[in-house]
């Protein structure tokens, strides 16, 4: 069963075309978070800073992500400077 990104849907809506295009379960709507929406996603047997290193390996563009930035996320180079 398809699973809707509420950030998703309360920024751009959603259209019956794009059901098909949903995530089809929790795994890859937590990769959705984290690559479309930079929101680290702790897995199954993750801390929260193993969840933010595997996030950050895998998604080094965050760190200068002007969204993260502006919403002062922890990983953001403002953070990392400080």
């Amino acid at each position: 069963m398809p699973l809707a990104c509420k950030i998703c849907i309360m920024t751009k809506g959603l259209r019956g075309s794009e059901i098909r295009s949903l995530p089809q379960n929790e795994e890859e709507l937590a990769d959705h978070l984290e690559a479309v929406h930079h929101m680290p996603v702790t897995r199954l047997g993750e801390t929260d800073e193993q969840a933010q290193d595997r996030f950050l390996a895998k998604y080094p563009e965050a760190r200068t992500c002007p969204e993260c930035l502006a919403a002062g996320a922890p990983w953001s180079a403002a953070k990392s400077d400080a």
